[in-house]
């Protein structure tokens, strides 16, 4: 998937709610009440953290919010193991955009780019449900400009603790000769506690076009396991141990996942 593309550019106000309380002279002392505040809920710094490991949320950073983190990632199989790893770093510079930069050595052994956006359609955090537009161009290496571009739609909920994001990607590039895929990923996730959340990550990829098939001569692969979530502050990480056929030519792999970072201010 190739193509040449050229450069883009790169405060949720915290609205608060005052409750008054009233206090009238009756002779009665059982009639003076008084009704203290509710206190907000404490802010839960993972709402800010587009991507973790395959599934990007359409709620996207709240804007003026800016976040990094390093991830890793080994697999093994019977044709041997591979490794790759790298750094994401993302933010909103107003509401409903968020952008993504990616610096990683991949499975195949090259280092590359990755720059991506997402753009929030509709709904939000608080509403418990968003859907949104996401576009990114996967750079060969850095010192290339050919590269891969994606267009997908996203979509997120969060009820009572229930998590649920959906992904649906294709990319390729605009010659016949080149291949052109289709993802779905799917994220879910139950709040345990107020600092951890249990779940899973996963991705579908089929190939639509293209002279060379996946690993294995499959025209698909999968990958995607359990996914524990925490955070403290500032600071989030995420651990995923699963299954993968990416990059595997034959069976089925073991994957492993982990995220560490954080999120300014």
């Amino acid at each position: 998937m190739k193509h040449h593309v050229g450069s883009f550019s790169i405060g949720l106000a915290l609205a608060g709610l005052g409750l008054a309380t009233s206090s009238y002279a009756q002779s009665s002392p059982s009639s003076d009440q008084t009704e203290a505040p509710a206190s907000p809920p404490p802010e839960d710094v993972r709402v800010d953290v587009p991507v973790l490991a395959f599934t990007h949320s359409a709620f996207g950073a709240r804007a003026g919010k800016l976040g990094a983190h390093g991830f890793g990632s080994a697999q093994w199989a019977e044709s041997g193991g591979a490794g790759r790893g790298g750094v994401t770093v993302y933010g909103s510079p107003f509401n409903r955009l968020t952008l993504l930069a990616t610096g990683e050595r991949r499975l195949d052994g090259r280092y590359g780019p990755t720059a991506s956006l997402a753009y929030r359609v509709l709904g939000s955090v608080e509403q418990g449900w968003s859907v949104a537009a996401m576009g990114a161009y996967k750079a060969e290496g850095f010192a290339e400009i050919e590269g891969e571009i994606e267009l997908g739609a996203l979509f997120s909920m969060a009820r009572d603790g229930w998590h649920l994001d959906v992904n649906g990607v294709a990319g390729g590039g605009l010659e016949e000769s080149e291949e052109f895929d289709a993802e779905t990923k799917v994220r879910g996730g139950y709040d345990a506690t107020n600092w951890l959340r249990v779940g899973f990550d996963s991705r579908g990829r089929y190939r639509l076009r293209g002279p060379v098939l996946l690993a294995g001569d499959r025209k698909w692969d999968v990958i995607g396991g359990p996914q524990v979530t925490a955070s403290w502050s500032r600071f989030y990480g995420s651990a995923l141990v699963g299954a993968t056929t990416v990059d595997v030519a034959s069976g089925v792999g073991a994957v492993s996942w982990l995220t560490l970072g954080g999120v300014l201010p």
